[in-house]
């Protein structure tokens, strides 16, 4: 009998951290479709990378790619690698995923919309998005309606915010299967 040995290159936080993500592998069989490295791209991107945690522009706590310091963790003087980052990223993908009940045939998105659909609901949370005449559309097949409702995801109550605005729009060119222009400073 084998037992998962960890040697030098391995640390036992690098293991905890795959423990959720194995066990998401495992239950829904399709980890790649809503975990491709375009869905990581998207998020690391807008999120940026942050070695040591800090207090996000609302007040909590956040480490990595946007990673919520939750009650039970200590991330204080630590300075986490980028790797160590992504794989947070990726565990924290298990509940941006919450949003599959919410879709009535998730597995008749593409996956350039399940990418931007993960990107959202990572950066807005799953009740919020669950609810919304998003997905209301998406449910109903009526996926061009659906591009109008990137748009009130773009601030923080009345506000516009600009850099939510920039993503939300990147978002929807994912969705849509628009390719984004490289000279764009988008």
């Amino acid at each position: 009998m084998s037992f998962i040995r960890l040697n030098n290159s391995i640390t036992l936080f690098r293991f905890l951290l795959l423990i959720p993500f194995v066990w998401f592998a495992s239950k829904w069989g399709e980890r790649d479709r809503w975990c491709t490295n375009q869905t990581l791209s998207l998020i690391s991107r807008f999120e940026g990378f942050f070695p040591k945690a800090y207090l996000c522009p609302a007040g909590v706590p956040t480490i990595g790619f946007g990673h919520v310091v939750e009650d039970n963790e200590n991330f204080s003087g630590i300075h986490l690698a980028q790797d160590e980052a992504l794989e947070l990223l990726r565990s924290d993908l298990v509940s941006a995923n919450d949003i599959r009940p919410y879709l009535k045939d998730p597995d008749s998105l593409a996956p350039h919309q399940l990418d931007a659909i993960t990107s959202l609901t990572y950066n807005m949370g799953h009740p919020e998005i669950g609810h919304s005449f998003l997905i209301k559309h998406i449910n109903e097949n009526n996926i061009e309606a659906a591009y109008d409702f990137f748009a009130p995801w773009r601030g923080i109550g009345d506000k516009i915010v600009p850099g939510l605005a920039k993503r939300r729009l990147v978002e929807l060119m994912v969705f849509a299967n628009r390719p984004l222009d490289p000279k764009s400073n988008l």
